[in-house]
């Protein structure tokens, strides 16, 4: 369901809202089982049900702003695994349960900024989901990060680029530690 309306103030502009749910079932799932603390296999469970919806609203006000957000919530489970039934019932690997998206961008004449966040919850990475420690390499915890990108654009063949990622410096893991606050800076020409 996507739905477009135009706000009663004509200053706010257009609302965009999209609601999605999603239910399928998986035969066959190739994941990853843990064969021992180290090591981890591709291999095939019987079969999976992924499950949730997804929320989407976007905002463009004065014909320079634009508000956006997204939601995803995932139910993503095992439901048959002969191979190996303690897994069933558990998370699927690699698949956050809540993931979120927000940003707001302007743009005035050849200027552009934007400042965009996002949300990962916790990953699995064993197949009986027994990996709760977090702050230690080789795990997926949940993270918050925020980017920040300036631009200008001298002409259709000629753009600057300020980009800021991980504008907050969160260290967080990601199997590894993540970067620190990293900035770079683009130079664009087309001939």
């Amino acid at each position: 369901l996507r739905q477009r309306t135009k706000s009663l103030l004509p200053w706010l502009g257009e609302t965009f809202v999209s609601l999605a749910y999603f239910r399928f079932s998986i035969e066959g799932l190739v994941y990853y089982e843990t064969v021992n603390a180290t090591t981890l296999q591709r291999t095939n469970a019987g079969r999976a049900r992924n499950e949730g919806y997804e929320l989407e609203l976007d905002q463009r006000v004065c014909g320079m702003f634009r508000v956006w957000f997204n939601f995803t919530d995932t139910y993503s489970r095992i439901t048959d695994n002969p191979a190996k039934p303690a897994t069933e019932g558990k998370r699927v690997t690699y698949v956050p349960r809540y993931m979120y998206n927000f940003g707001v961008e302007w743009r005035w004449r050849r200027f552009t900024a934007s400042l965009a966040g996002r949300f990962f919850g916790k990953m699995y990475t064993r197949d009986d989901n027994s990996d709760r420690a977090q702050g230690v390499p080789q795990t997926h915890e949940p993270f918050f990060s925020l980017d920040l990108r300036l631009g200008w654009k001298y002409n259709e063949n000629t753009s600057l680029s300020l980009s800021v990622e991980n504008l907050l410096d969160e260290r967080f893991f990601e199997y590894s530690l993540t970067p620190p606050r990293t900035i770079s800076m683009q130079m664009s020409l087309k001939f």
